[in-house]
């Protein structure tokens, strides 16, 4: 199939993920071996795009264009050949880094590239602010023969509501939720045995969400194609149920030439990036399952006043209280009265930072 042509000068941005879903969503039950081969290949493409999306937002890089047809080309492996969570990992942070520096040209806003159903599903599994209540369960997890049920899956096919507190401009309500939020209120490990069983009730877990658990704990730097990010699991240990040192290690970072790495000149070369970050490829292949985080105890409520002992002594004190002429929780009927911008909570913060620096003149 021929390229569209393409408004910009130079070569395309990359594959369409509309001519993908458009010339590639029926495959008939006549079609050959070659056919349905092309119709694989452009579903991973499709799929790859959508998981891992750039600053166009509607093509597929062109360099997973490899990744896709080697899964189609070659022999199915013995064991898996890539670590896509890993990989989604690797993308999200450098996006959500690359977010909090950079900004668009034309509208002036930060630009965040992230597989946003995937930071989304995230939230809600972990953290109750703007989170949706499950009306409806789908119970048993059973999408018929050789389909298997993810934590997503709760989320994705249940019968949910939202809150009908919850306005058009909600931004200002979800920033209060955030600085009163209680850690008694966040799901910390999702994973353990009576949160599943929450989940899937009577029905067991599928096997397979616990398959590549002992990455969960690697030293080993995450990558994604030019992305090369550094994980540090010893600094969240609560997540994983294990005990937290106090003060947490310092965090492990990467060479500043290697983490600026961007795609940005490659074009349409179909560049591979394995040759360029061979050597984190090497160490993820020969040393993710053997560089992880050595702790065997459990997780123990007793650090938390540790930790908050320390970070007061490593940080400012600030207000806690909410200033009574900035309203960030307004009801449907006060918006009506009343616009709310989306800007209410920034300076909401910005006066919060004013009274501490008067404050500590005072003092």
């Amino acid at each position: 199939m021929e390229m569209p042509e393409s408004q910009r000068s130079g070569n395309p941005r990359g594959i369409p993920l509309v001519r993908l879903r458009d010339n590639f969503l029926n495959l008939s039950s006549f079609a050959n071996e070659e056919t349905r081969k092309r119709h694989l290949f452009a579903y991973l493409l499709w799929l790859l795009g959508n998981l891992f999306p750039n600053s166009h937002g509607d093509v597929v890089v062109p360099g997973l264009i490899y990744i896709a047809e080697n899964m189609v080309d070659e022999p199915l492996p013995e064991q898996p050949k890539y670590s896509f969570g890993s990989a989604m990992l690797s993308h999200t942070y450098k996006g959500l880094c690359d977010a909090t520096q950079k900004t668009s040209f034309a509208q002036k806003a930060p630009l965040l590239c992230v597989a946003y159903e995937f930071l989304q599903l995230w939230s809600w599994e972990y953290l109750p602010v703007g989170r949706p209540r499950i009306v409806q369960p789908i119970y048993p997890y059973d999408f018929g023969e050789g389909a298997s049920a993810t934590m997503a899956t709760r989320w994705t096919k249940a019968r949910k509501r939202w809150s009908p507190d919850i306005a058009k401009n909600c931004y200002p309500m979800y920033h209060q939720q955030f600085e009163i939020l209680d850690e008694a209120e966040v799901t910390w490990n999702p994973w353990t045995q009576d949160q599943l069983k929450m989940v899937f009730d009577a029905r067991h877990f599928t096997p397979g969400m616990l398959t590549d658990s002992a990455f969960w704990l690697t030293r080993c730097n995450l990558l994604f194609l030019w992305c090369v990010e550094p994980y540090n699991p010893e600094r969240v240990m609560r997540q994983f149920g294990l005990y937290q040192e106090i003060p947490p290690p310092f965090p492990r970072r990467i060479d500043e030439e290697t983490h600026k790495l961007t795609n940005m000149g490659r074009g349409w070369s179909l560049y591979d990036w394995r040759e360029e970050n061979s050597e984190w490829v090497h160490k993820w292949t020969n040393e993710a399952l053997a560089d992880i985080v050595r702790q065997l105890r459990p997780y123990d409520g007793s650090t938390d006043q540790a930790y908050k002992q320390w970070y007061c002594m490593n940080t400012r004190a600030s207000l806690a209280s909410q200033p009574a002429t900035i309203p960030t929780h307004l009801t449907q009927e006060e918006q009506a009265r009343r616009h709310v911008e989306l800007h209410a909570a920034y300076y909401r913060d910005h006066l919060i930072i004013t009274c501490n620096f008067f404050r500590s003149i005072i003092s």
